[in-house]
């Protein structure tokens, strides 16, 4: 008896079964396999930045992975980004006022740096982009996205340094790298607008949202890296392979260079070039950091670096990283190191994790932590020495006419120089908020301190957000008086005071 070619009727059912079974097989994987590709990028740090440091060639080669979510309310057509180092393509546009761009670039005078972009993909595609501004300092990535749509867009780049004591740029073996990673813009919902700060002759740019960032970097063997966060390291064939983990930051910056030695303890980071100097760093960030928690509660995140390096302009401050000014190491600068580190670690808390619209609210960014850095000396050395730093602080500033009328509260669109921004945003700035301590008590004006932080952390800050914690704190409203203390303080000014207290 013949078989049949094509079997019997249970043997075709049987290959048929296995033939489903193998299909629903295959389905499962390919979409769990989708499902964990999907969950591994919802999960993935915002932003993912690899960068090789090419000594040679002076300049960087960064490859950045960007996770964006439009939660706009409706589509949009393109992505917006700020590059502050594009500012540094010409000298028209540094961000600085004449007397510190001689300052920045010396006797050799003004070079270039910036951002180089060579290509963008927008999930795995070639996407169109380009730059705008003055300073080409923003980048639109044209992306038709529906509502609630999530994209990766990929950005690969070139960095170069500017030989300068800028925030961007090589003096030596010293390389400072801040200001050149895109950073994306800010959503407005009450304008309906996605805000990109340009860089400008005063003030600061940084406006941004946190985010979670892994950075790798290949460096020569013989550098060091100065940053803030989790570092690791591992050295392969002659280079070393770094590895930073950022939470909840909104930007990054770093200092690579040799010869750099390092102190840590208690979430804070000191890098210099002798032991000695980065111990003394650490010893006073320590010391500030337990008064300033001791007030607001907690730290503002994980590790945060003080990096000596060349910055003469003054302290420059990125999330988890401050830039001091190296001079200040030298012998006769102690107290002036001792303010700028202070400053720097209450700008963490009041610039950094309660970020502030850099145009429309700056003194809010300004003017907290300067008041804090005063209530420091008062809490660690006394009422005479908190009086000598608040008059060094605010006498002069309240002694000289402002043009225009310029309040504390002022756009500083209106600022003719950083000096006068300085005068207004920090030194009147504090006066304001000494006004409001002297009616609310110590104890009530630091609550409101805590509350603010506590409220607007990891978010854009506001005069209104700072007036509730106030009212708050002290029971009362308060709201007229920060009003007429923000725009009046000038008033001082016709009394000529020799003393302030």
């Amino acid at each position: 008896m013949k078989a049949s070619k094509s079997g019997s009727p249970r043997q075709k059912m049987v290959r048929l079964i296995a033939l489903i079974l193998c299909v629903l097989l295959i389905a499962t994987t390919i979409g769990y396999a989708l499902m964990t590709i999907a969950s591994a990028e919802e999960n993935a740090p915002g932003i993912q930045l690899s960068l090789t440091v090419e000594e040679a060639a002076g300049g960087v080669h960064a490859s950045q992975a960007v996770f964006f979510s439009n939660d706009t309310g409706g589509p949009i057509g393109e992505i917006l980004f700020q590059i502050p180092a594009n500012s540094l393509r010409r000298r028209t546009t540094v961000p600085s006022d004449g007397k510190r761009v001689s300052m920045l670039y010396g006797e050799n005078g003004f070079s270039f740096g910036g951002v180089s972009i060579s290509s963008v993909l927008v999930d795995g595609r070639k996407a169109l982009w380009g730059v705008s501004g003055e300073g080409e300092t923003t980048l639109h990535v044209i992306a038709d996205l529906p509502e609630g749509a999530r994209c990766r867009i990929q950005i690969e780049y070139d960095i170069l340094l500017p030989a300068s004591s800028g925030f961007l740029g090589m003096n030596g073996s010293e390389w400072r790298l801040a200001g050149c990673f895109p950073v994306l813009g800010v959503y407005d919902p009450s304008l309906e607008t996605t805000d990109v700060m340009e860089p400008g002759p005063v003030g600061e740019w940084l406006y941004a949202d946190e985010t979670d960032m892994e950075i790798s970097l290949s460096i020569p063997g013989n550098m060091t890296v100065a940053a803030g966060g989790t570092l690791s390291e591992e050295e392969e064939e002659g280079r070393k392979n770094v590895r930073i983990l950022l939470t909840e930051a909104r930007d990054f910056a770093c200092v690579i260079g040799n010869g750099y030695t390092a102190a840590s303890d208690e979430g804070l980071r000191a890098c210099a070039p002798v032991q000695e100097e980065a111990d003394r760093m650490l010893g006073i960030a320590k010391k500030a950091l337990n008064v300033f928690r001791g007030w607001i509660g907690e730290t503002p995140g994980e590790t945060t670096a003080f990096a000596a390096c060349d910055v003469p302009d003054g302290t420059r401050v990125y999330s988890r990283m401050v830039f001091i000014d190296r001079n200040l190491l030298r012998a006769g600068n102690g107290e002036s190191l001792e303010r700028e580190i202070v400053t720097g670690l209450a700008k963490q808390y009041f610039s950094i994790r309660v970020n502030n619209h850099p145009q429309r609210e700056a003194w809010l960014g300004e003017a907290i932590p300067a008041y804090m850095t005063l209530l420091y000396y008062e809490e660690v050395y006394g009422k005479d020495r908190f009086l000598k730093e608040l008059n060094d602080c605010c006498l002069d500033a309240l002694n000289q006419t402002i043009p225009g009328g310029i309040g504390v509260d002022s756009d500083i669109s209106l600022i003719a120089s950083e000096e006068e921004y300085r005068v207004i945003m920090q030194g009147r700035g504090a006066a304001v908020l000494h006004e409001i301590r002297q009616v609310t008590g110590k104890d009530a004006f630091l609550e409101a301190i805590r509350l603010y932080y506590e409220n607007a952390c990891g978010k854009h800050g506001t005069i209104a957000d700072f007036s509730a914690a106030l009212n708050q704190a002290a029971g009362r409203e308060m709201d007229y008086y920060l009003m007429e203390m923000l725009r009046n303080i000038g008033d001082y000014v016709n009394q000529q005071m020799e003393w302030y207290e």
